[in-house]
């Protein structure tokens, strides 16, 4: 097996561009919610309570669209990083994949922020999960592109463990694939499934993960 010598982007320069793009992502998440000022309660002429419950009914659906969008960027954070955590050097042809990964991150605010917006049309509607389908159908293409080609991963990665790994990471896309087939027939509130799926695959990447460690120690 050949080595695989970095080049001036090193795997923690990738780390770091990814952790920037999630973090202005996220902000443009909060951008979203509606956050009430001075001006608008004195215009309102109501009480603190009234006014604040009055804000709360306005904000439900904005804070639905954004605690899901937040669920589906931190798992693929937390699904990301696994998959760093597995790889030793990154060479010009995982950065290139990794790039359009992330290109596909920032419209996830973009497409959640649509969905609210035109919630009855389903063509719209579907943009958010054709969003996360495609985020994840490429980052499965970075983590193929790693595994497949030799010294990228960390040697101790075993056949058994890069499975395991492919599976988490098609989890969600999976999830977005039935949400948009459900939106197509106009099925509401399609965004919940992320709220089922999101904490099962988490599960099942909790106990993978306590399994590679154990694995480990028994390797070692």
């Amino acid at each position: 097996m050949s080595k695989i010598i970095e080049g001036p982007v090193r795997k923690v320069n990738l780390e770091r561009l990814t952790n920037c793009c999630y973090a202005f992502v996220l902000v443009l998440l909060v951008k979203n919610i509606p956050i009430p000022t001075l001006q608008e309660y004195y215009e309102a002429n109501e009480t603190a309570y009234s006014y604040l419950v009055s804000i709360a009914d306005r904000s439900v659906s904005e804070i639905f669209v954004y605690i899901s969008a937040f669920l589906i960027l931190a798992y693929f954070w937390v699904v990301m990083y696994h998959m760093f955590h597995q790889m030793k050097v990154v060479d010009r042809g995982f950065i290139f994949r990794h790039f359009i990964t992330l290109a596909m991150l920032v419209f996830i605010p973009v497409t959640s922020l649509l969905t609210d917006i035109y919630t009855h049309d389903p063509s719209i509607v579907g943009f958010m999960h054709v969003n996360v389908l495609f985020f994840g159908i490429f980052l499965m293409i970075e983590w193929r592109y790693a595994s497949g080609k030799g010294g990228l991963l960390l040697d101790r990665i075993s056949s058994e463990v890069k499975l395991r790994s492919t599976l988490i990471i098609l989890g969600v896309p999976f999830a977005a694939a039935i949400a948009l087939i459900l939106s197509w027939y106009d099925v509401p509130y399609t965004r919940a499934i992320y709220f089922i799926a999101i904490p099962v695959f988490a599960l099942i990447y909790y106990f993978q993960n306590t399994r590679n460690k154990n694995e480990e120690g028994l390797n070692s």
